[in-house]
């Protein structure tokens, strides 16, 4: 029998590979350390523009210096002349020629409440000149009116026999429309609220 020869072996085969290392279970160091970098600059950057932002709004306010109070604490001043012109010129003119009108519907009014007896009104010299183209009242009550010296201007007394009377004073009523007008102008005390 013959034994094979032992030749030469030239077989170019590769030895087997290595198998490749396994994949890390995460991004890598330098990925991580790179996201963090960038991670670290974009909140750097956010803060810069919300601290820039901040300080503009701060900058606007601070200009504006104008708030509600003082807005309207400046309307109410520059209302203020128009309402004393109007207490002080416009009122008493208004109240002038309200006046016997006034006085005359005073006397209705009593006088639909007893139309038997005569009514007594007593009015200073000063009225009674500007209520006396008014008198006779038409188809009025019967009426007294007697001008009393003593009595001061822009006050009027309306008497029945019985002795209820009304009086009705001008002075008083110019008074009270003055302070209607001048509150509303009047500045409410300022509080300070929140620091």
């Amino acid at each position: 029998m013959a034994r094979p020869a032992l030749l030469e072996d030239f077989d170019t085969r590769a030895p087997a590979p290595e198998p490749p290392p396994p994949e890390p279970a995460g991004p890598s160091a330098d990925w991580l350390e790179g996201h963090a970098a960038g991670r670290a600059e974009a909140e750097a950057e956010a803060a810069s523009r919300r601290d820039a932002a901040a300080a503009e709004l701060a900058q606007v306010l601070e200009a504006m210096e104008f708030t509600f109070v003082e807005a309207r604490a400046h309307v109410l001043a520059s209302l203020r002349p128009l309402v004393s012109e109007m207490a002080e010129g416009l009122l008493p003119g208004l109240a002038e020629a309200a006046r016997v009108p006034a006085l005359i519907e005073l006397v209705m009014a009593a006088a639909e409440e007893d139309a038997r007896a005569p009514l007594r009104l007593t009015i200073s010299p000063a009225l009674h000149e500007a209520l006396a183209p008014q008198l006779p009242l038409p188809a009025g009550p019967p009426l007294e009116v007697v001008a009393d010296a003593d009595l001061p201007d822009g006050r009027a007394l309306l008497m029945t026999p019985e002795g209820r009377g009304t009086a009705l004073d001008y002075a008083d009523y110019l008074d009270e429309l003055r302070q209607t007008l001048s509150a509303l102008t009047h500045e409410p005390a300022l509080r300070t609220e929140h620091g």
